[in-house]
């Protein structure tokens, strides 16, 4: 069992948590990295039913999202100049309420921090990459992460997230890209895990 008082395993926890809750979601596969060379980008799920591959971000709505440079760079590649085996993906960003972890539970068990992490999942965004590629030259880049072992990375705010939940139109065409060639979809998805429900707003925003 993973220790939660160590913030390196409670970031791998609460990413594998989202993936698994994700995978559910979308009806994805979990991309086994024995798949890859060891330390090479790849996207964390493979969707058949959408044609798609999707990068699974997670993160409280008191910090920002990371979203690497070197990930960007590679999905370019990934997805010309003939896809395969998908020819599509997406980002999917979950938010939520669940503070301080280390802190508050050390002593307790990753039963109880998946039920709280569902229970305080406060929204979904998933985004097509051509939106992630076209925010990419835009967004500030930070490097000075690097001594703590993080690669550059954009600073992904919650506010890009909420406009794209509240007016994803007007976002597209504020970024340069055409509302036209994107399919919009928002509704409420109800997340459970072992008993714990809630309700929880999801949008998607992807190429047509």
């Amino acid at each position: 069992m993973p220790d939660l008082s160590n913030n390196y395993a409670v970031r791998q926890f609460v990413g594998e948590f989202f993936e698994n809750l994700a995978a559910g979601i979308f009806e994805a596969e979990l991309i086994p990295h024995r798949n890859f060379t060891k330390g090479e980008v790849h996207p964390d799920l493979s969707c058949e039913k959408l044609d798609a591959w999707l990068e699974i971000k997670a993160t409280q709505e008191s910090r920002y999202f990371k979203v690497y440079v070197s990930q960007i760079e590679k999905y370019r590649e990934l997805l010309r100049p003939i896809p395969f085996p998908h020819s599509r993906l997406w980002y999917v960003f979950f938010t939520h309420t669940v503070f301080k972890i280390s802190e508050t539970y050390a002593d307790k068990t990753t039963e109880e921090l998946a039920r709280n992490l569902v229970l305080n999942t406060t929204r979904i965004v998933a985004l097509d990459f051509s939106i992630v590629d076209a925010l990419s030259r835009r967004l500030k880049v930070l490097k000075e992460w690097a001594e703590f072992g993080f690669p550059p990375f954009l600073r992904w705010e919650h506010r890009i997230n909420r406009d794209f939940m509240e007016e994803p139109k007007n976002k597209l065409i504020q970024i340069g890209l055409k509302p036209n060639e994107y399919s919009i979809k928002k509704s409420s998805i109800e997340l459970n895990y072992n008993g714990a429900h809630r309700q929880t707003p999801i949008v998607l925003v992807v190429k047509k």
